[in-house]
């Protein structure tokens, strides 16, 4: 009897010819589950779904601050770039920005970017 308890412990089984063959492992849903959490962790790390669009100092100049659609703008020194944040409002405006899902920036923003050579540059013009 303690033959036949010690056998359905094993992780063999018997084959068609006798052999013994590994039994597949059972199916865990926890395993879903943590696939789908180290996911949504992988996207929030990677910022997917949430880069800014890259534009022009002139347009945003021309055409975004003289039709007061800018929230603010905002100058990051150590990448010399400024990235532009719209008005919740303006956004409709604005429908090439969020046209493709998977790389749209997100609505509180930065929506644009662009790059400087220097903080003076961009007070000079």
């Amino acid at each position: 009897m303690t033959e036949n308890n010690n056998q359905n412990k094993s992780p063999f089984q018997k084959g068609k010819n006798g052999n013994n063959m590994l039994k597949p492992p059972k199916f865990n849903a926890y395993w879903l589950y943590g696939l789908v959490a180290v996911a949504v962790i992988a996207l929030n790390l990677l910022n997917i779904g949430q880069t800014p669009q890259e534009i022009s100092w002139q347009k945003v100049k021309n055409e975004m601050i003289r039709n007061s659609d800018v929230d603010r703008i905002v100058v990051v020194r150590n990448l010399l770039e400024v990235n532009v944040y719209l008005k919740s409002e303006s956004l409709d405006k604005y429908p090439a920005l969020f046209e493709s899902s998977f790389d749209s920036p997100s609505k509180s923003g930065p929506h644009y970017f662009f790059t400087i050579g220097s903080i003076e540059n961009l007070l000079s013009n």
